[in-house]
């Protein structure tokens, strides 16, 4: 299950940094908000040990 939650981090981590890029300094609304839910959420789904 660990291996799962950590795969899904790195998928989610990958994602907001590619929206973060197409955000252009935060002024695309849906880019940004993909940044901001892909970023909570990556932080997320880190297992805890």
């Amino acid at each position: 299950m660990k291996w799962i939650m950590l795969l899904t981090a790195g998928i989610l981590e990958v994602t907001w940094a590619c929206a973060m890029k197409y955000s252009n300094g935060f002024t695309q609304l849906l880019p940004s908000v993909i940044t901001a839910v892909g970023y909570i959420a990556s932080a997320v789904f880190y297992p805890l040990q």
